[in-house]
C-alpha cells in the first residue's frame, strides 16, 4: 500500500499482508498489547479498501523507518 493510494481502491490480498506484517512487527517491538493486535489483525483482513487499511497502523512507525533513542 502506497501513501498516494486513492482511499476507495479495492485493497488486494498482498495489501493486507503487509498491514499484518506491521502489526506483528509492533507486537513484537511491544507497541501492541496481544489484545490490541488481535483487533487490528481481524480488522485488517476484513478490510475491503485502502481507506479501510490506512486507519489501522496509522499510530505506528514506518516499516524501516529510524527508531528513536530516548
Amino acid at each position: 500500500m502506497t501513501d498516494d493510494a486513492v482511499p476507495e481502491l479495492r485493497a488486494s490480498d498482498a495489501d493486507r499482508e503487509r498491514v499484518a506484517e506491521v502489526l506483528r512487527d509492533a507486537v513484537a517491538e511491544g507497541r501492541l498489547d496481544m489484545e490490541e493486535f488481535e483487533e487490528r489483525l481481524e480488522a485488517t483482513y476484513k478490510a475491503r479498501t485502502y481507506g479501510d487499511l490506512t486507519p489501522i497502523t496509522q499510530d505506528l512507525p514506518a516499516p524501516g523507518s529510524p527508531r528513536r533513542r530516548g
